[in-house]
């Protein structure tokens, strides 16, 4: 039991993360439909980047999701580097640059890397770019399997944090036979202390 409640812990943690990360606007509830948190995608709109084909910022911060575009771009140096001096234009300071994989692979090609110094063992071979230097802050580059492809975001952690209704919790359901059966659940939302303090780059390509 312990061994099933560990992994079952471990994947509730991985759908909050694929959550707070999401385009979801918040909804209040009612008897048939349930209560939501508005997720990263749907508050950020002061310091974006979008594609004009038919992409917007939410209309209403937090009440509405983002509109995506129909059509995509490849993210680029000048696309982070804009984002970011909006960020700083604003007063935010953000230090991570979270991707999805495959824009995490496109990072470690940007122009730059030509005038950069490795120095790796003599048996491996790679190029993995872990910070990415702006006018304005290094971005520490993290991939995240959770996020949305499509979606690049400069983050300030300061400025956003996990609030919970209810914290894990395990309650024991009834007992049938010899099975014991138990029940994990957990409520929580994305707190946004400060929108301008991040940054958003979307209607990337994903291939």
């Amino acid at each position: 039991m312990a061994h099933q409640m560990a992994r079952r812990t471990k994947e509730l943690k991985r759908s909050v993360e694929a959550a707070l990360l999401s385009n979801q606007a918040k909804a209040t509830g009612n008897s048939t439909t349930a209560r939501t948190s508005a997720m990263i995608g749907a508050w950020l709109d002061t310091n974006t980047s979008f594609d004009a084909t038919s992409g917007a910022d939410p209309v209403t911060v937090g009440s509405t999701a983002r509109t995506d575009s129909s059509a995509q771009r490849a993210l680029t140096a000048l696309l982070i580097n804009t984002v970011m001096q909006s960020c700083y234009t604003e007063g935010g300071e953000p230090d991570r640059l979270m991707v999805g994989p495959f824009n995490k692979t496109v990072v470690s090609t940007l122009t730059g890397r030509s005038i950069a110094r490795e120095m790796i063992d003599s048996n491996t071979a790679g190029s993995n770019v872990t910070v990415f230097a702006t006018d304005f802050g290094d971005l520490q580059v993290m991939p995240n399997r959770f996020q949305r492809e499509r979606d690049a975001f400069l983050i300030s952690p300061e400025f956003a944090k996990v609030s919970y209704l209810r914290n894990f919790q395990v309650s024991t359901l009834g007992k049938t036979s010899d099975a014991e059966t138990k029940h994990l659940v957990v409520e929580m939302g994305l707190e946004m202390t400060q929108e301008a303090a991040h940054g958003g780059i979307f209607d990337l390509t994903t291939s």
